[in-house]
This record gives C-alpha cells, structure tokens and sequence, in this order.
C-alpha cells in the first residue's frame, strides 16, 4: 500500500530545509530523524502565522503540505521581526512626510526673517511677530529633538535630523534687531550659528552618529560663514575649495564609519610588524567580548554615518558648484583650474561609490553630480545656443554618459575586473589633483606670486 509524501518546509538555526515525509509522521519523530537525537519537550514550534505546532501533530493531517515549522525560540523571534519590518515597509512613510513638513516649515520662516530683517520702514514686521514666529521655530525643533524616533532607518534618520538645524537658523534671522548696522551680515552670522546651535544641541540630546554628522557639518558652515565675513576672506576661494575637500571626504567615508569602534578591537598590523623585530613586545589589550548586539550596535551607526556623510557631501557639491562654474567661465589660469577641478570632482563622486555597500551609499553623489550640474545651468544665466549654456550641457552629458557606462558595465555576470581596475586608478588619480586645481582655482598662486 503506498503512502502519500506531504512536502513541508523546517526553519531552524541551521537554516531552511525542504523535506517530504509520509503521511500522518509526528513532528517529533520529523524532528528526530532530522537531529538523531531525542527532542526535548520543551522545544518551540510554531507555524508562520504564529500558531504553536505541537510535537505530537501529525504532518498531512493537523499540519498540510507545504506549511512552513520555525524550529526555536530565536527562529520564531526572529520571523516575527521580518514580518512586523514587512509591515512597517508597507505603511505610508510617515518619517519623509513629517521631514518634509518640517523643512518646509523651516524655510518659510527663514525666508521671513531675512525679509524682516532686509527691509526698512513700516514694510518691516513687528517685534512680537517676529518673536513669536521664532518662539514657534525654537518650539517646534524643541519638539522633534524630544520626540525623536531611534527606530529609524539610516535614509529616514538623515532626512529627519540633518535638516532639523535649519529651524535653528530660522529662530536666529527672526531676531536680529531693527537697528543693526549692517543687517545682511548680522543676519547671516546669526542664522548661520543658530544652526551650529541647534546641531549641537541636537547631537547632545540623542548621541548618534547622524547628530554628530550633522553637527560637524553645520558648525563648519558657521565657523566658514564667521571667517568671510569678519576676517574678511575672499568667498569664491573658500567655496572653490569646500568643493574640492567635500568631494574628497568621500573617501574617508569607510574609515570615518567605523571611529566609534575602540581601538583594541583593532588588529594593527604595521605595529605588529614593527614589534616582532624587537626583543621587548607591546603589551597588547585584550579585545573585548565580541557579541551580535555588538556587531549590529556597529554596524548600524557605520550605515547611519555613511549615508549621512553621503547626504552632507552631497548638498555641499550642490551649493559650491556654481560658484565653481563662474570660476570656470572665465578666464586665466584661476578659470583652467576650476574647469580641472570640476571634471576631477565629477569623476571622483561617479566613480568612487560604485563599490559602496548600500544601495543610497552609491546613489547619493551621482545624484548630487547632476543636480549639481542642473543648478549650474539655471544659475549661470546662460541662454540657449551660447557657447557657455553649450559647455554646461555637454559637461552634464559626459556625467551622464560615465554613469551609463558605469551601470552597464555592471549588469550581468560579474563586475570586469579590468573596468574595475582602471575605475580605481581613475578615481585615485581625480582624487589626488582635485585639491591642488581647486588651490589654483581660488587664485591663491596668483596671491603668492604677487606677495
């Protein structure tokens, strides 16, 4: 008499084995066969839905083909975790909304204070509405950074918290007085550090490596904003080279993701080289206990800082181009260093993030590459048929054309390791000039040869 196989699924820490059994075989007797050993009674089974399966269930009758048994406690914790993350991905994305929300917020009262702050007479607003649209601003980051969500995801945490500053700048250019001498100044230190301000304030309240990123990134903004303005330091130089340096610590990215792990973890190797010549050996700590909370604590603030420092560089390539491109627009050897600087940058943030390993790690600078390149074209006033609008468009197709080349060299089978190769020597090589044509375009040898 033959007996009918029922195909059923076994999820456990080994993990997922499809097997056929006869009809009406318990799921202790499955479970025995499978380990050669007696199963306790203790152990934990249960379906995909979450109902238990007990051991003494009999497959093809209480269980059907093709269901699905979680073997174990962690197994069974762990797909009710990717089930409750399947839900979540399937809400509407609330986080993005709500950024949204605040950043528009943001800068509706930042442009309201410059325009208090620029006009003169009855066209200017009252103090008590200006007062209580910055109470509104310093209330509203007030709120964010206390209701802040440490559940989010490393795209959703960087478009929450780095923009969060700006309400900072806003409360600042809502309160610069009505008598100051020279209002644009006044305004723009005081947006600038209110910003720095509220970063700083934000990181001191949620400690995470996003906070810290985005504190970096505005107290530099303030401090270069202080530095034009009061000690009187050309603008064009200092964002020539912003552009240039930003687009350089896209390759410190990997290094800088992984500052918070300590340094016993570390095997120095030069330093283990250096001390196995000697008689006397450095006393070397003991690393510490290695643990998978411990490695997805680290690997989650790596992720977060690298797609916020993906996000930060990416705005400043946006901001300094046009500059860059007037720069280059002209002419002289400052123009012939900005035209290098901006083919080298372009190349360095095309080709550096291809081998990133998160899929926003690699987007992030192409795209910055061509909304750059769209704000240089509407910004540089430019009409169609000239040969400068002509230049701009033929720079943002060679990008294009990279990016094109790029992707399909990766479709298919596995990557060239030709292509790949010289996408590395290409990259180090941009890497390496981008900083001295950006010296050249700031006009700083001209400088020192006048000097």
């Amino acid at each position: 008499m033959n007996v009918a196989n029922v195909r059923v699924t076994l999820v456990d820490d080994g993990g997922r084995t499809d097997v056929a059994v006869a009809a009406g075989t318990p799921v202790r007797a499955l479970l025995e066969a499978r380990t050669g050993a007696a199963v306790p009674d203790d152990v934990r089974v249960s379906t995909t839905t979450g109902a238990p399966a007990p051991l003494n269930s009999l497959i093809g009758q209480d269980l059907g083909s093709g269901t699905v048994l979680l073997v174990g406690g962690r197994v069974t914790g762990r797909h009710a975790a990717d089930r409750l993350a399947i839900r979540s991905a399937s809400r509407p994305v609330r986080p993005a909304l709500d950024a949204a929300a605040v950043v528009l917020v943001a800068c509706l009262l930042l442009a309201l204070g410059w325009y208090s702050a620029l006009t003169v007479g009855e066209a200017r607003l009252p103090l008590p509405a200006r007062a209580g649209a910055a109470g509104l601003a310093a209330a509203l980051l007030a709120a964010r950074a206390i209701l802040a969500n440490n559940r989010l995801t490393p795209v959703q945490e960087a478009s929450t918290i780095l923009p969060l500053p700006l309400l900072g700048a806003a409360t600042g250019a809502l309160l610069v007085p009505a008598d100051a001498l020279e209002p644009v100044a006044t305004t723009t230190l005081l947006s600038a550090w209110g910003a720095g301000a509220a970063s700083l304030a934000l990181w001191l309240r949620l400690r995470s490596a996003c906070a810290a990123t985005g504190a970096l990134a505005w107290t530099t903004v303030a401090a270069l904003a202080t530095a034009i303005l009061v000690l009187d330091v050309p603008r064009t130089s200092v964002v020539v080279i912003s552009l240039a340096l930003g687009a350089l610590f896209i390759t410190l990215v990997p290094a800088v993701s992984l500052s918070s792990v300590p340094d016993q973890q570390l095997l120095d190797l030069s330093e283990q080289r250096a001390g196995s010549r000697g008689v006397r050996v450095p006393t070397v700590e003991p690393p510490a206990r290695v643990t998978g909370a411990r490695i997805s604590r680290t690997l989650d603030q790596a992720e977060s800082m690298s797609v916020a420092t993906g996000a930060v560089i990416a705005v400043v390539v946006v901001a300094c181009s046009p500059a860059a491109v007037a720069v280059a627009l002209g002419s002289g050897p400052s123009a012939w260093g900005a035209r290098v600087e901006l083919i080298l940058v372009t190349a360095l943030l095309l080709l550096h993030p291809r081998t990133a390993r998160s899929h926003t790690e690699r987007v992030l600078p192409r795209l910055a590459v061509g909304a750059a390149a769209i704000v240089s074209i509407l910004s540089s006033g430019s009409q169609p048929g000239t040969a400068t609008f002509t230049l701009l468009i033929g720079i943002a197709a060679g990008a294009g054309l990279v990016s094109v080349v790029i992707m399909f060299t990766r479709l298919g089978g596995r990557p060239s390791a030709w292509w790949g190769r010289f996408g590395d020597i290409l990259g180090s090589l941009a890497g390496f000039l981008a900083l001295p044509s950006a010296v050249v375009a700031a006009g700083i040898i001209d400088f020192m040869r006048q000097l």
